[in-house]
């Protein structure tokens, strides 16, 4: 489903279908009202696992990128051991080729290795943690472990998983075909 924008990010947005590479961000841009757009300074991090980039995870950078057009998008990228702990099972990809993919990505400013646990003292430095809805399905205690202090602090941004595609299905897919 695609995301709804402001008058002023459509008509950007055609503006970069028209030419070829991506358009820089223009930071300091201002609404009709004079207002910052979507946030310039502010600072928002991504926790991901990012194994085997598919258009899923596309799609949620973009509705991050969608809610805060001028913010600072960092990943806190899983390391393989921290994918290990909580999944079973450790990444296809491993960290440093996930990371050189989202050094790639357009999408994203800066990316880094993820903190065992998202205390207050990891979120201070950001405005806001993102991620999708899917985590509202774990157990207490692991969204205790990762979102508790951005829930207590009103940090957590949350946007709908995108349906149809994970790198489990990825998988599946590949073993299908061998």
């Amino acid at each position: 489903m695609p995301v709804r924008q402001l008058p002023s990010q459509r008509e950007n947005l055609r503006g970069m279908r028209r030419r070829q590479g991506p358009q820089p961000r223009r930071r300091g841009e201002t609404s009709r009202k004079g207002e910052p757009v979507g946030g310039e300074g502010i600072k928002v991090v991504v926790d991901m696992a990012a194994d085997l980039f598919h258009a899923g995870h596309v799609a949620f950078l973009e509705k991050v990128r969608a809610r805060f057009p001028m913010a600072h998008v960092t990943i806190w990228l899983n390391t393989d051991e921290q994918i290990l702990s909580y999944k079973g099972s450790t990444p296809v990809m491993d960290y440093a080729c996930r990371k050189a993919v989202l050094d790639a990505c357009r999408l994203v400013d800066r990316v880094i290795e993820s903190p065992d646990v998202y205390t207050s003292t990891a979120l201070e430095e950001f405005d806001f943690i993102c991620h999708g809805d899917d985590l509202f399905r774990w157990d207490a205690e692991t969204k205790e472990r990762f979102y508790g202090a951005a829930i207590r602090e009103n940090k957590l941004v949350t946007f709908p998983y995108t349906e149809g595609i994970s790198t489990t299905l990825v998988i599946r897919r590949c073993k299908e075909k061998a």
